[in-house]
């Protein structure tokens, strides 16, 4: 969040779908709940086997929101100014950039997890979004 805001809560952290026009970058990995899982990961990356377990995903993507697969397990998105969609926070005056990969079961028991990083924040400031969802690639995609 910009210098000098409070930390929100965890009732006050931005979400998918709601428009929110804070600026910030957030992360997100999602807990050991597979519906937890899921919800995170759709519809951006979800597969048949997690369609026929989970049900309909409960988001649908608006179509102004531009999407890429840098690889199998990532997803990389766009919300233009206005569109809540994937980005959290997303649908205020600036765009949100980010990516969400999901990591499938290994060996170890748990070890599945989802990963979400969004940038939001003006055009000024452009260059960070690059760097910071740069790192974010390099360290999770």
């Amino acid at each position: 969040m910009p210098p000098g805001t409070a930390t929100p809560t965890f009732g006050e952290m931005p979400q998918p779908y709601i428009a929110d026009g804070r600026q910030a970058i957030t992360a997100y990995e999602s807990s050991a709940c597979r519906g937890c899982l899921y919800q995170l990961i759709c519809p951006l990356l979800i597969d048949q086997a997690d369609a026929a377990t989970q049900g309909p995903c409960p988001h649908a993507r608006p179509r102004q929101e531009q999407v890429s697969y840098p690889s199998a397990n990532t997803a990389a998105f766009e919300d233009p100014p206005g569109v809540a969609g994937d980005g959290a926070p997303s649908g205020g005056a600036y765009p949100a950039n980010g990516l969400i990969s999901h990591h499938p079961p290994s060996s170890s028991p748990g070890a599945e997890t989802g990963l979400e990083e969004t940038c939001t924040l003006p055009a000024d400031d452009h260059e960070l979004c690059a760097a910071v969802l740069y790192d974010f690639a390099q360290r999770y995609a």
